[in-house]
């Protein structure tokens, strides 16, 4: 059992705190960091600007060019594009209501499903319900598993992935990606794409499996804790590495109960709180939702983790059947109340309306976003702000459409 003093601890941060301050003092004349792409970083953000260059119909008005490099790189270049078939897709919901990352029909038959996975770690029964989706209509289909390294499946996943043989793939961020995305930008026409692409290579570069970790960052923790007397640096790095996930729970945990209390008292009587249970408050599709008694559940103002361990924080008005259809004009009276261009995207079935969140609220589990949800005050008030935003022009709309049903 590895037991950690609390001196240890406070002598060991302090020092390594000192040496990453230094660092910052460096970056701020230097910028080393800098790439847009930093902030867009989040596995569905990633999945949507994947999903636009692979459509033909897509805004960078290059045709078919990328796609069929693409397809291409991956060994299906025999395909016939076929000009009237579907648009890719993000988050497609299988029949077990698993959602794939991105989802192409190029021909109009073979199905090819990418599991995007550039940090979160996969999930149990994911392959044999993917590739089962993606062969309903034939068996002609290849599940793509893409991630920063072109690491495989979790072990609970290599023997499925194994019995689909050439069905199943591995590509990674750092080649195939960059690879396919070099191809592009030379085969591309349009100067503002070209420049888009490069962007893009350049984050692909020094895009880590940690997230947001550079390997600067990495290097001056390596060494520093190889560099401690008597392991004890090995032993806090072990300890902390553990403790790291409850943390992030606890924390979110906290503040959510905090949020709990603050819609409480705001919204009042005949509405509803669900908060996210505790033992699914790390994983992925985890759910905290504010609903009118009379909506019947039908819809609410949610905040929804795409993504594992409290990150890719989706916020918005959320309707529980994804085949009701939108509500008339929704988009454009949210937009022009709130003053905000709400994420429209029609791969998103179960979302009415998706508020585009700061940067420093979308990922719960970064240091500096956990210190803000632990101070609370600026954070309880930004969130709570934006439920009664969001109430003030979606109450009346979503209350006409369910009576009108």
């Amino acid at each position: 059992m590895t037991t950690v003093s609390n001196q240890e601890l406070a002598s060991f941060f302090h020092d390594l705190n000192f040496r990453f301050d230094t660092l910052a003092e460096l970056d701020s004349d230097l910028a080393n960091r800098f790439n847009v792409f930093r902030w867009l970083s989040r596995e569905l953000t990633l999945s949507s600007i994947i999903r636009e260059l692979l459509d033909p119909m897509g805004s960078h008005g290059q045709d078919d060019a990328f796609l069929k490099i693409f397809l291409d790189k991956i060994g299906l270049s025999h395909l016939d594009i076929v000009r009237n078939a579907g648009r890719p897709k993000c988050e497609e919901f299988t029949s077990c209501g698993r959602r794939i990352d991105i989802v192409l029909r190029p021909d109009n038959h073979c199905a090819i499903g990418i599991e995007n996975k550039p940090r979160a770690a996969d999930q149990p029964g994911w392959v044999k319900d993917y590739s089962e989706h993606l062969a309903r209509c034939g068996n002609s289909y290849l599940l793509i598993y893409l991630t920063t390294d072109g690491r495989g499946p979790s072990d609970g996943e290599k023997e499925a992935a194994d019995k689909l043989g050439s069905k199943f793939r591995r590509i990674s961020y750092k080649k195939d990606i960059k690879d396919w995305l070099v191809a592009c930008c030379q085969a591309c026409r349009a100067d503002k794409v070209r420049s888009f692409l490069k962007d893009f290579i350049n984050y692909v570069n020094v895009m880590e499996e940690t997230g947001m970790l550079s390997e600067r960052d990495l290097a001056l923790v390596m060494n520093y804790v190889r560099d401690q007397p008597r392991g004890k640096g090995f032993r806090i790095a072990y300890a902390v590495k553990h403790a790291w996930p409850e943390v992030v729970r606890r924390v979110a945990s906290d503040f959510m109960a905090g949020l709990e209390k603050r819609l409480a008292v705001d919204f009042g009587d005949g509405w509803s709180v669900t908060p996210v249970p505790n033992e699914k408050l790390l994983k992925r599709w985890s759910e905290f939702k504010v609903s009118k008694v009379q909506w019947g559940g039908r819809f609410a103002f949610g905040l929804c983790f795409e993504e594992d361990g409290c990150a890719g924080l989706t916020f918005g008005v959320y309707k529980r059947d994804e085949l009701e259809p939108h509500i008339r004009d929704f988009k454009l009276e949210m937009d022009k109340s709130t003053r905000k261009t709400g994420i429209n995207r029609s791969d998103w079935l179960h979302w009415e309306w998706v508020l585009p969140l700061d940067e420093q609220y979308m990922n719960w589990n970064d240091p500096d976003t956990l210190k803000k949800l632990a101070e609370k005050n600026d954070a309880l008030d930004y969130f709570a702000g934006w439920f009664r935003r969001m109430r003030e022009t979606a109450e009346p709309l979503i209350d006409s459409a369910c009576s009108a049903s």
